[in-house]
């Protein structure tokens, strides 16, 4: 008996789109390139430029509004991350789909994916574990979620997946710590929505995100920067310029840079190519 032939689809997927995905630069879905959506040089130099204007995430915590989003043309395109992937779109798009997010937070709603994160960051337990048990207690009917304004029936709620398989549903911190506080949990979900507080740490860390984003969208290795040419402006000038110009919240002043710049190099996160 012959066996069975597997064929196999490779998508077609430019060599510059595939450096950034395989070092971890962006996360893209498996059915964007499917589609062939980055088999082109245009198509690459897209990605670049949006990577390069600002990578923004819906982060599935308690969501605040990114550093710089709102500063950007409303056609210019960024990234937005969400639920571990990344699309191009424009900063209008982006903008609008984090403040439905922060919209909907305000009124109580949180989604179960949300649930589990704000839950894991207070606890400091597993998200994974907290989504087990939130699975486990909808079924039991021990946690309401609500659809439209209406309780979920766990009975009649059709999804192999059950409580992983929701989308639009929600539950609010009543419900939420009501069913904390039966299964016996320590800790109990805020009842106020407030953003993690940002602080000059976390800032650091997104400006040096910010600088190996461009170098990487640029063409640059980070760890064998070019020289600079004579009488002409080099890779960090470049790149001031343009982050600077481009995320002003995120970088106040050149000194914010600057600072950034060492730290990165001090870290050995950026060296200069030997001559």
């Amino acid at each position: 008996m012959e066996e069975p032939i597997v064929r196999t689809y490779i998508p077609d997927i430019h060599p510059d789109v595939v450096k950034l995905v395989t070092e971890g630069t962006v996360k893209l879905n498996f059915f964007d390139l499917a589609d062939n959506k980055f088999e082109t040089e245009e198509s690459a130099q897209q990605l670049k430029n949006a990577l390069m204007n600002g990578l923004f995430e819906i982060t599935g915590d308690i969501q605040a509004e990114p550093l710089g989003l709102s500063e950007l043309g409303p056609e210019t395109e960024v990234i937005l991350r969400e639920l571990g992937f990344d699309r191009i779109m424009s900063a209008s798009s982006a903008l609008l789909l984090i403040q439905e997010v922060i919209e909907r937070q305000k009124k109580g709603h949180y989604t179960f994916r949300e649930i589990s994160i704000i839950l894991a960051r207070v606890s400091l337990g597993s998200a994974d574990y907290i989504s087990e048990q939130q699975a486990k207690a909808f079924e039991e009917g021990r946690l309401i979620f609500f659809s439209n304004g209406s309780p979920v029936d766990p009975t009649t709620f059709k999804s192999p997946m059950g409580a992983y398989g929701f989308w639009d549903e929600y539950s609010t911190p009543e419900k939420i710590n009501h069913w904390l506080s039966s299964w016996g949990a320590e800790y109990r979900f805020p009842s106020k929505r407030e953003a993690p507080q940002e602080n000059p740490k976390q800032k650091g860390l997104m400006q040096e995100e910010a600088i190996i984003a461009w170098l990487i969208a640029s063409d640059h290795n980070p760890l064998a920067l070019a020289i600079n040419p004579p009488g002409k402006a080099g890779v960090k000038s470049c790149c001031k310029k343009y982050l600077t110009a481009k995320q002003e919240r995120l970088f106040c002043s050149g000194h914010a840079f600057d600072s950034a710049w060492k730290r990165l190099k001090r870290e050995m996160r950026i060296i200069d190519r030997k001559p």
